[in-house]
């Protein structure tokens, strides 16, 4: 990416998978532009004008607003960065407003009933069609972990002992 943006992000802690998906956004914003005026833009020559036509082409596609809206806030935060830079000179996207997105939290009750799950445990562990990441993910539910801190578990923090597993698990608190 150019303008040294993933090494900023990086630098900031934010994970790589989620610089992944900023960078990818950025340059196929990038390429919007460029492809509706026909040339190569310099980021100081794009306007608010052309983050909405964008936001109103990836509107068009079957995605949820909640992911339009996770789109803008990562223009959002390319622009800052290239204002920090000083490659644009006004950073509009803090005063950029875009209306009709519905980025109310939906909620569900979900009723969990431990006995039943504990019926179902072998059922889960036996089926071949359960992905073993989802079978550890039942597992480490069951046993009351918390799912921010279950996943970062890779297979090296798995020990077999012979008889049992011991995970190392490094907790958020």
């Amino acid at each position: 990416m150019p303008y040294g943006y993933e090494n900023h992000r990086l630098k900031n802690y934010i994970s790589p998978n989620s610089i992944v998906n900023e960078v990818s956004l950025i340059r196929s914003f990038l390429k919007f532009v460029e492809d509706y005026y026909d040339k190569s833009v310099a980021p100081h020559e794009i306007r608010p004008i052309d983050v909405r036509n964008f936001l109103d082409n990836e509107r068009r596609k079957p995605i949820k607003d909640s992911t339009v809206n996770r789109k803008l806030i990562y223009i959002r935060v390319w622009f800052n960065y290239m204002w920090e830079i000083e490659k644009i000179p006004i950073d509009f996207m803090d005063k950029f407003k875009y209306e009709g997105l519905d980025t109310t939290p939906r909620s569900r009750v979900i009723t969990l009933n431990y006995a039943e799950l504990l019926e179902k445990k072998n059922d889960v562990f036996l089926n071949p069609t359960v992905l073993l990441t989802a079978k550890l993910l039942f597992l480490f539910d069951m046993r009351g972990m918390r799912r921010r801190d279950t996943l970062q578990v890779t297979i090296k923090d798995i020990i077999d002992t012979g008889d049992e597993y011991t995970v190392h698990v490094e907790t958020k608190d």
